[in-house]
């Protein structure tokens, strides 16, 4: 048998179309659908319990009364309440406000995991549907199909599988490390878990959709909050290193990237935007002092620089009529754009280098090439949000204009990382 665990929460938009999709999979082996609703104000429990009278046999439904991802329940939510339910050998996801496109899929990833048994989660590529405008980009490019090991099974992605497409052995959900629970999302804890017992299976086949940009979706949540922006970034840093330590360095260059990105959040977010006082926050986060080594090195840093100016410059060319460019559209740029939205400051767009293929950004805000700049010169202002070895052509193409390159070299801890400057 084969389990398809379901997380929904306020989804009454969505909820039948992923139910749907579950019970069109065309299988020679039975599936169980359990959905888990968190505590939904809306009418996604009465429609659950619709399916359940018509599909008894197949739908459970467990409903909460106290929302518990509010409570800080995030992985526990399926370790707690869904995993005791569990009777399959195998394990599906797929959150209510997603759906999957393909009737095969759980045939399809079923075979393949039977057939290899040092195989630990089958995944595949999914369609990242814009809500707002109902645009679909693939979610991986130039991926080839194939099992990925080690270091490999991580770096190769820009992000993670999404949990539309996973599909594991139950089994391995068992001796859970404890400092997973603390993650502020399950899909990390989940795709380590599957990196230390086997290979990942990837299918370049587009079989689900992940839905992004609505009122109710955990991505919307975050950007919108600063103070979860702050929570998000502190638990997943503390992730990272931890499971760094745990594996002995065996997955270190993806995790020691992954790391700096997370140390450069904190730190812009220490500098411009906590909505609490930082050593409130750290109380509030951190009780049982299990932060408390990685908080110190961070606010060591954080005191040690001037954040405040950069800020306040760009603040007053924007009052006094100047346009914000954010030049760069990865990482950085997001960064940079969050920090400027926190303090008041709209953007006008993202600059990328002519010829550079424009990527989807998450954000409403567009693109546009630096040929394209849809405004004078003189009454641009740019922020440069590249990588050091990649900013000293564009800072010299900027020259002519008001430019700041808000990124300079520091050594921490002997690695690299990029950080806020004047």
């Amino acid at each position: 048998m084969v389990s398809i665990c379901c997380l929904t929460y306020n989804h009454h938009k969505y909820i039948a179309k992923a139910l749907d999709s579950f019970l069109m999979q065309k299988t020679t082996f039975p599936f169980e659908i359990i959905v888990h609703d968190d505590a939904s104000t809306d009418d996604t429990p009465k429609i659950v319990k619709e399916y359940v009278e018509k599909y008894p046999e197949i739908i459970k439904l467990i409903g909460q009364e106290t929302n518990q991802f509010s409570q800080g329940e995030v992985f526990g939510i399926y370790y707690r309440y869904i995993f005791p339910q569990v009777k399959g050998k195998y394990v599906a996801f797929c959150e209510g406000d997603d759906y999957w496109i393909n009737d095969q899929k759980l045939q399809i990833q079923f075979e393949y995991m039977e057939n290899h048994p040092n195989c630990s989660l089958a995944v595949h590529n999914v369609y990242r549907e814009n809500e707002s405008t109902g645009q679909r980009v693939l979610n991986h490019q130039n991926i080839t199909t194939g099992e990925y090991q080690g270091e490999r099974a991580l770096s190769i992605f820009n992000s993670l599988p999404h949990t539309t497409s996973m599909f594991c052995r139950f089994e391995h959900f068992k001796n859970i490390e404890d400092y997973f629970f603390q993650a502020s999302v399950p899909d990390y804890p989940m795709y380590f878990q599957f990196l230390t017992k086997g290979s990942i299976y990837y299918s370049e086949s587009i079989m689900s959709v992940y839905r992004f940009l609505h009122s109710t979706s955990w991505t919307n949540n975050i950007r919108n909050s600063n103070a979860n922006n702050q929570i998000h970034a502190i638990k997943m840093l503390y992730l990272f290193e931890t499971f760094n330590v745990q594996t002995q360095g065996e997955f270190s260059v993806p995790l020691l990237k992954r790391i700096e990105q997370y140390r450069v959040a904190i730190l812009m977010m220490e500098a411009y935007g906590f909505d609490e006082p930082v050593e409130q926050l750290y109380k509030r986060l951190d009780p049982n002092k299990m932060y408390t080594e990685q908080i110190r090195k961070l606010k060591s840093l954080a005191d040690n620089l001037g954040f405040a100016p950069v800020v306040k410059n760009i603040k007053n060319a924007y009052l006094n009529g100047k346009k914000i460019f954010v030049y760069g559209a990865g990482r950085y740029g997001k960064m940079v754009y969050k920090t400027l939205n926190n303090n008041g400051i709209n953007i006008t767009g993202f600059l990328v280098t002519d010829g550079y293929k424009k990527r989807e950004i998450d954000l409403n805000v567009p693109v546009y090439y630096r040929s394209e700049l849809p405004c004078k010169s003189e009454k641009a202002c740019i922020l440069v949000a590249l990588k050091p070895e990649y900013a000293k052509e564009v800072v010299s193409y900027c020259s002519q204009m008001h430019v700041w390159y808000p990124f300079r070299n520091l050594f921490m801890e002997g690695r690299r990382i990029a950080i806020w400057t004047n």
